[in-house]
């Protein structure tokens, strides 16, 4: 099982990146009997850029999550900053799968190998096969 540490430590290292990709700036809430809303600005630390996350609760109970850029882009700016976004999070997605993948062949591989017994190698040196 010594083969697991690197996928190991890959899987901790990649789970890790993405726990502190986002820092969040700034928060607001707010509303009144009817509905409410949460408006959370957060910097991506992966692109540098600033992010506002607006949800929207009503009676219904339902939720309506928008995120748009906080920086002053133009609509085509907008859109290449969301899609490398888009892009750096599906890039973490395929590494980490990559890696469980990699985990797996290595448990299986292990599987079908037949597991050390210290006690049987110890009765095979003191009685050796005619």
């Amino acid at each position: 099982m010594r083969k697991l540490v690197v996928p190991l430590v890959i899987l901790t290292m990649l789970v890790t990146v993405m726990m502190f990709r986002f820092n969040a700036e700034a928060s607001k809430s707010g509303g009144d009997s009817s509905c409410s809303y949460v408006i959370k600005w957060e910097r991506d630390r992966w692109t540098g850029d600033l992010w506002m996350k607006a949800y929207g609760f009503s009676k219904s109970g339902s939720m309506d999550g928008m995120v748009v850029s906080g920086e002053n882009l133009t609509d085509d700016q907008k859109n290449e900053t969301l899609q490398l976004r888009k892009s750096l999070t599906n890039i973490w997605w395929g590494l980490v799968v990559a890696d469980l993948f990699w985990m797996a062949i290595i448990i299986i591989r292990n599987k079908k190998e037949k597991p050390y017994d210290p006690v049987l190698e110890t009765y095979k040196k003191l009685f050796p096969e005619e």
